[in-house]
């Protein structure tokens, strides 16, 4: 099954030295692919989905010390991302991404739904 999917974060951190907010928010061409179908929630594993899109990443803050302080902001807005998701059964999920916007970055998680 295809789908298109949306998603936002924010995120706001002031530490000792300083302050700086992000926003990202991107679209994404999702594909999940089931083991037998949607219903077979018994089945091991349940799915696999793979996701590609664009993003936008807003960068923005201030680093200060005793002696001096600065602003900045982030050099490049527009990116892609991609990754995967492995879903072990119908409620626990491996996943993997990566984002590029001016560099990559990535990330790993696990989640348990309820």
């Amino acid at each position: 099954r295809a789908s298109l999917r949306t998603g936002a974060e924010y995120l706001y951190a002031a530490p000792d030295l300083g302050n700086w907010k992000t926003l990202t928010v991107g679209v994404q061409l999702h594909y999940e692919l089931f083991t037998e179908s949607i219903q077979t929630t018994e089945r091991v594993p349940y799915s696999l989905g793979l996701y590609a899109g664009p993003i936008y990443s807003w960068l923005d803050g201030r680093a200060d010390d005793a002696l001096w302080g600065e602003d900045f902001e982030g050099s490049s807005a527009w990116g892609v991302a991609a990754g995967a998701e492995l879903n072990i059964s119908h409620n626990l999920l491996l996943a993997v991404g990566i984002e590029y916007v001016d560099h990559s970055t990535w990330s790993a998680s696990l989640r348990y739904a309820f």
